[in-house]
């Protein structure tokens, strides 16, 4: 064993530290890792807030057959056919965010019965802006003369 005196090292390598290519490398490697992060999270984000703006679209839609299912024959033709709905998950007033524009359309059903005079094919439909397009959203059901009112209004 050789010990050399304080300040003179002799044929010693350096080990104490990286190249500049390895350190460019890893740099390189951990900006592909953020960016990869980075853009998960964005698209994370993006898909929630469609799942939230899908489910409130399906709460507006489930919402209107629900008043249409209660209603008398006699009353089908007196509800408004359009109408406005706001979402704002952040407001506690429903004022602002996001709108959904929706109609209510009565057509004749798409068969030809006997009884077809009493029946009513009922399609609600909303519709909204994503800020990356319009989406559309319906629900179709049939109304029949002597529906669900003789159960609730008449018992």
């Amino acid at each position: 064993m050789r010990i050399h005196p304080k300040g003179k090292k002799q044929n010693q390598k350096s080990v104490g530290g990286f190249s500049l290519v390895e350190a460019m490398v890893a740099a390189a490697v951990m900006g592909l890792i953020i960016t990869s992060l980075m853009t998960t999270f964005s698209q994370t984000f993006t898909i929630t807030e469609m799942a939230r703006q899908n489910l409130r679209a399906t709460q507006i839609l489930t919402e209107k057959m629900e008043v249409i299912r209660l209603l008398r024959w006699d009353q089908l033709g007196t509800i408004p056919t359009n109408f406005t709905a706001y979402y704002d998950y952040k407001s506690t007033n429903n004022t602002g965010g996001l709108v959904y524009y929706g109609k209510i359309i009565f057509s004749d059903p798409p068969m030809s019965t006997s009884y077809t005079n009493d029946l009513r094919l009922v399609s609600v439909e909303i519709q909204w802006d994503t800020g990356h397009g319009d989406r559309t959203e319906k629900i179709s059901s049939l109304v029949a003369r002597s529906g669900i009112q003789r159960y609730v209004f008449e018992n």
